[in-house]
């Protein structure tokens, strides 16, 4: 008899466990799910913006910016480049 109920609380005291650690897996789960539909500033996508040899201006800067903020664009990788453009007026690391 002793033996019996010392099964039947261990065998409690698993399934207790392992209702336990299903609840915390659901839970793991949602703060994934979470995660990826808004992920936090730190996991947000960086991209390439390149300025064509000096044709920028202080509008089109802003308006970029804009754009890449509500699309959700962390970080930029800024470089000013030639590609056979004309020569704009803003020389690179100017004030506009």
């Amino acid at each position: 008899m002793k033996t019996a109920r010392i099964r039947l609380a261990l065998a409690v005291a698993v399934m207790l466990v392992c209702l336990a650690d299903g609840a915390l897996a659901a839970g793991k789960q949602d703060a994934l799910r979470s995660g990826f539909r808004q992920p936090p500033e730190s996991a947000r996508p960086w991209v390439y913006w390149f300025w064509l040899h000096g044709n920028i201006t202080s509008n089109g800067i802003t308006a970029d910016l804009e754009a890449m903020r509500r699309v959700g664009i962390g970080g930029v990788l800024m470089m000013e480049v030639d590609q056979g453009t004309p020569k704009g007026d803003a020389a690179f690391g100017s004030p506009l």
